[in-house]
């Protein structure tokens, strides 16, 4: 069986919140502007992922993320502040 699947990456600028990185990657796979998505905070809590990039992760904690689905996509955000989305 064929998978489906399509995984794109992206990280969070310092010059950008993670609210802002995580609607520019999926605009950019959307095609749109980032103003025509939905609403992030309906879909995960901004306090958590503004928490998870924030951190300064021991080695043993680098795996941490915060999963959730928006507009579609499966967004798994880590603390390296890398941004994975599958299709």
């Amino acid at each position: 069986m064929m998978d489906n699947t399509t995984e794109h990456t992206g990280t969070v600028q310092n010059s950008e919140t993670i609210k802002t990185a995580i609607k520019r990657v999926i605009a950019n796979l959307e095609g749109c502007p980032a103003s025509k998505l939905g609403t992030l905070s309906h879909c995960v809590n901004i306090t958590n992922l503004n928490d998870i990039v924030s951190s300064n992760p021991t080695p043993d904690e680098k795996a941490q993320s915060v999963l959730f689905s928006y507009c579609g996509y499966e967004v798994v955000v880590y603390c390296d502040r890398t941004i994975e989305v599958t299709a």
